[in-house]
């Protein structure tokens, strides 16, 4: 479901106070991301090579860190991520210290000036009000987007930790409502407020074992390519430390007429497991997508 929107910002109430890490340490890495994680040979970086040192995996191949990424790191099905036990807490500073260096928690700025579109990524409601505060602090730097274009679904809200009304004064109860919630209390000037958004939001949907899933970032990108957009260059909007995942999705899903760029803000306590489990996924999509 894609649904325009032009006037949601109508109704400003508060600010979300919800602001992204200052950008100390931030890198400015235009184009491709991955490269700090695998070459373009497919071999790993020496900064991945030593996190995998770290955890007695081996580092031969991308085939196989994807495979031993995915048995050692990735989150059981089901588990979302905020449910995790924290893994090696141990080796934590040792661990900042190499996610620093493969730019996955700290901010991660746009190269251009100028886009067509801006790809606001759906998530939970802390994450969603971090992405939404920076792309309003982007664009009060000069960066500018013709449209916005926010990708979510219809995920039921945990109501203990995402409880927000809507502008009517309804409860939002689900990713895309809240998303707009999240918008119609944001404080900006009226130029901001007056960009074009769109909403794609995918239902839940039906796994092949018969259970109910939530949508997924690249569901979003697939539905939002059904109304076939203009193409154009693309910011995809995030936070760490996810930026590089969702880079590596819309990279692969987007046909090459589009342009794509990501950026996010940094990290604020996150947990190892956190942080590694989304480095399996962003590993598991590389794979796809060199290999497409």
């Amino acid at each position: 479901m894609i649904l325009q929107r032009k006037s949601l910002f109508r109704l400003v109430i508060f600010g979300l106070g919800m602001a992204c890490s200052p950008a100390t340490g931030a890198m400015e890495r235009p184009g491709e991301i991955a490269t700090v994680l695998i070459d373009s040979q497919n071999q790993p970086s020496p900064e991945l090579k030593n996190l995998l040192a770290l955890f007695n995996l081996p580092a031969n191949d991308l085939k196989t860190i994807v495979d031993v990424t995915q048995r050692a790191w990735l989150r059981p099905a089901g588990k979302e991520r905020w449910e995790l036990d924290e893994i090696a807490p141990e080796k934590t500073e040792q661990l900042k210290a190499i996610f620093a260096k493969l730019g996955l928690i700290q901010e991660i700025k746009p190269s251009t000036q100028k886009y067509e579109y801006a790809l606001l990524m759906g998530a939970r409601l802390a994450s969603t009000q971090k992405r939404v505060n920076y792309l309003l602090n982007l664009w009060q730097q000069g960066i500018r987007f013709n449209s916005i274009v926010v990708l979510t679904g219809e995920r039921p809200l945990d109501p203990a930790i995402e409880a927000i009304e809507m502008a009517n004064g309804s409860k939002a109860t689900t990713e895309c409502t809240m998303t707009q919630a999240v918008f119609a209390h944001l404080k900006a000037p009226e130029a901001f407020k007056n960009i074009p958004v769109t909403y794609v939001s995918v239902p839940m949907l039906t796994a092949p074992d018969g259970k109910v899933r939530r949508p997924t970032t690249g569901d979003t990108v697939k539905e939002w390519l059904k109304a076939n957009p203009v193409p154009g260059n693309c910011l995809v909007i995030s936070n760490q430390p996810f930026v590089g995942y969702q880079d590596s999705v819309v990279k692969t899903l987007l046909p090459k007429p589009f342009v794509i760029e990501s950026a996010g803000c940094a990290a604020e306590n996150t947990h190892n497991a956190e942080v590694l489990d989304t480095l399996a996924r962003w590993l598991y999509q590389e794979k796809i997508r060199r290999n497409r």
